[in-house]
């Protein structure tokens, strides 16, 4: 069973053994499905033990090589990035050189539904670093011309800012994790069509409220919106940033922008992004510093009303 997603502007192909994995891994990616091409960047081999009855060798490694983050040090250096999630019992694999990886869990069932809403992401992370895209923590709207990232901490208002632009000219390109470029024009690409809120945040946006019967829940109990089928035509696959944007709630009705700082931003994005992941890390904060310094930061004071929040946004972009 094959199935390709062009993604950053490559192509990957998964190779899966069976239809185990399929439900679970690649509703996220619906929107960057592509048919089958002549030319693949990344060869993705993926399935699971249960359902094929194909065991995982023993692992080669020492258990003391194991990092908190997952990553075995000792293959990445020797040129194969290696990743082991001990909690789902899951191993990640790429080996850059002959565009091959390798995607195993031990039981399909085992894939938590968090991670069906942002699926193989170290793999992603990993992969993708390599090529000059790097993982960001945050979200991004816009349209084809132009877009904005919307950095911020848990509460920030980021995914609420994001979800109120669906109904608006504006498209979604991510909620809290999407990919990002830095040159020669800083670009956000899109990475998966999924959103998330807590529960009581589904009436404050009428267009939400009305498809609630359609939605999927998390065992944490948040919202989780398959973007690409609630809203069709609504996801970006990319657009060049014109703006950082930092969301903040204030509890006032009116949605405001005024001057932020780059600084505070960064600061903000780094952590997570480039220290949770020691092997990509310096080449991440290197990107995330260069379009720091091109590209203007606001801090947009997130009010009440809903719909002033993409009024504000389009206004910024079509100035410039």
């Amino acid at each position: 069973m094959e199935r390709c997603f062009r993604i950053g502007g490559r192509v990957l192909c998964f190779h899966f053994s069976g239809p185990a994995l399929v439900s679970r891994l690649t509703p996220a990616l619906e929107h960057l499905a592509v048919p089958p091409q002549p030319h693949v960047d990344l060869h993705i081999a993926a399935w699971d033990s249960a359902s094929t009855a194909t065991p995982m060798l023993p692992p080669p490694w020492q258990s003391e090589e194991l990092r908190v983050c997952g990553e075995i040090q000792s293959f990445i250096d020797a040129g194969c990035y290696t990743h082991y999630n001990v909690y789902h019992n899951a191993l990640t694999l790429i080996d850059q050189k002959n565009r091959r990886a390798v995607y195993w869990i031990k039981e399909a069932e085992a894939v938590p539904d968090h991670e069906t809403a942002s699926p193989l992401f170290a793999l992603f992370h990993a992969w993708m670093s390599v090529h000059g895209l790097h993982h960001v923590h945050a979200g991004a709207v816009g349209l084809p011309e132009g877009g904005v990232l919307l950095v911020g901490n848990c509460g920030s208002g980021k995914s609420s800012t994001a979800l109120a632009c669906l109904d608006s000219p504006l498209r979604f390109a991510g909620d809290d994790r999407c990919l990002l470029a830095a040159g020669p024009t800083p670009t956000v690409h899109s990475l998966y069509s999924t959103a998330k809120t807590h529960p009581q945040d589904i009436d404050r946006f009428s267009f939400i409220s009305a498809i609630r019967e359609e939605l999927s829940y998390l065992q944490n109990g948040k919202a989780l919106y398959f973007l690409e089928r609630l809203f069709p035509g609504k996801m970006a696959s990319h657009f060049p940033l014109q703006a950082i944007l930092m969301p903040r709630v204030t509890g006032l009705p009116d949605t405001t922008l005024q001057p932020g700082s780059a600084a505070a931003g960064l600061l903000t994005l780094a952590p997570y992004t480039a220290i949770h992941w020691p092997s990509a890390g310096p080449k991440t904060f290197q990107t995330l510093a260069k379009v720091f310094k091109r590209v203007p930061c606001y801090q947009l004071n997130v009010g009440t009303d809903i719909e002033q929040i993409p009024a504000v946004i389009l206004d910024l972009l079509k100035k410039g």
